[in-house]
C-alpha cells in the first residue's frame, strides 16, 4: 500500500489508504502557559495532534507520546503529563499505546496519532470559488481572549472574570460530531482544516493553496468576548482572527446544500458559524474590501 496523494506533504496530516496519521510537538519553554498544570499540558498536547486528523474526517484510534524531560522535572510531573495525554485520548475514544522519555535541557513533548477514515472521503485543505466557509465555534474568540490577556499581562485578572474562556482553552474537547456531519453530507463538504495557529493564519493557508479569496461576513461575538473587548480596549474581531490553539475546524460547503449542513449540524448539536464565502477575484482574506493580515503562531519566528 502506498501513501495516498489526496493529502500533500505540506498538510497537517497524511494518509496511507484509509489510515491517517499526524505528529505534533511543543517546546515546554514556548508553550507551557503559567496556569497550566502538568496534566492539562499533556491533555492539550494530545488534543493538538487529534485535531489535525479530525479535520480530515478521520477518527482517532491511538497515539504514542515522546517526552524530553528537564533535569529538575519530578517523576510526579512526568506522570501527570502522561496521564493528561492518556485521559485526553480516552475522552475522544482513542488509546495511548506507549512512548518514550528522554533527557532535555528545555523540555518538549511530541504526540503522534493514528486515525481511520470515518466518512466516505478524507478531507484535504480544499476550497473552490463559490463555496461557503463555516467553522465549529467552541474556542473561536475564547482562545483569542485568553492569549490576549496573557500577552498583555492581564491573565490573572481575566481568569477570574472570564472563567468560561479559560476553561474551554485549558482543557479543550474536540468537536467530534464533525465526523458525523461529514459522514451524512459527504458531497456537501469540500474540504477542511483545523484552526491552531489563529483563524486568520488558517484562512490564509486555505486561500493561498487554492488561489482564491475569502470574504468574511460579520460574525456576532459571544457576550463574554464583547465584555472583555470593552474592558481591555481590543476589538472582538481581533480576538476572533488572532488567537491560536483554538482546535476548531474550518470547512468549505457547497452553496446548494448549506441549509442541509446547518440543519444536520443543529440536529447533531454541533456548534457551527458561517464565516464567509470564497471568490476567485484575488488571493487573500478580506473584510469589507480591507485585507486581513495573515498573523498567527510561528515556531521559528
Amino acid at each position: 500500500m502506498y501513501p495516498c496523494k489526496l493529502l500533500p506533504s505540506f498538510d497537517d496530516a497524511w494518509c496511507i489508504g484509509d489510515v491517517v496519521v499526524n505528529i505534533d510537538g511543543y517546546s515546554f519553554k514556548y508553550s507551557w502557559l503559567p496556569w497550566l498544570s502538568p496534566y492539562e499540558y499533556g491533555w492539550r498536547a494530545a488534543v493538538a495532534s487529534m485535531s489535525d486528523v479530525l479535520a480530515k474526517a478521520a477518527k482517532p484510534l491511538a497515539a504514542v507520546v515522546s517526552l524530553g524531560v528537564r533535569p529538575d522535572d519530578s517523576i510526579h510531573t512526568v506522570l501527570r503529563i502522561v496521564e493528561g495525554v492518556r485521559d485526553s485520548l480516552n475522552t475522544h475514544g482513542a488509546w495511548l499505546l506507549g512512548g518514550d522519555v528522554n533527557r532535555s535541557l528545555e523540555g518538549w513533548i511530541d504526540v503522534a496519532t493514528i486515525a481511520v477514515k470515518w466518512a466516505p472521503k478524507i478531507l484535504p485543505q480544499t476550497a473552490k470559488p463559490g463555496t461557503l466557509v463555516y467553522a465549529t465555534s467552541y474556542r473561536l474568540w475564547y482562545a483569542g481572549l485568553v492569549l490576549h490577556s496573557f500577552y498583555t499581562g492581564k491573565w490573572m485578572e481575566a481568569r477570574k472574570v472570564f472563567p468560561k474562556a479559560f476553561e474551554r482553552f485549558t482543557r479543550p474537547i474536540l468537536p467530534m460530531k464533525f465526523l458525523e456531519l461529514v459522514r451524512i453530507t459527504p458531497s456537501c463538504i469540500v474540504g477542511a482544516s483545523d484552526v491552531s495557529d489563529s483563524l486568520a493564519y488558517t484562512l490564509w493557508n486555505i486561500a493561498r493553496q487554492n488561489k482564491l479569496a475569502i470574504k468574511l461576513a460579520n460574525v456576532e461575538a459571544p457576550p463574554e468576548v464583547v465584555d472583555y473587548s470593552k474592558r481591555y480596549g481590543v476589538e472582538p474581531l481581533h480576538l476572533l482572527l488572532y488567537g491560536g490553539e483554538e482546535y476548531d475546524i474550518v470547512f468549505a460547503v457547497e452553496k446548494n446544500c448549506s441549509r442541509e449542513v446547518e440543519e444536520i449540524a443543529s440536529e447533531l448539536e454541533l456548534e457551527i458559524i458561517l464565516l464567509g464565502e470564497t471568490v476567485k477575484e484575488r488571493t487573500g482574506i478580506y473584510i469589507g474590501g480591507s485585507l486581513v493580515e495573515p498573523r498567527g503562531w510561528r515556531h521559528f519566528a
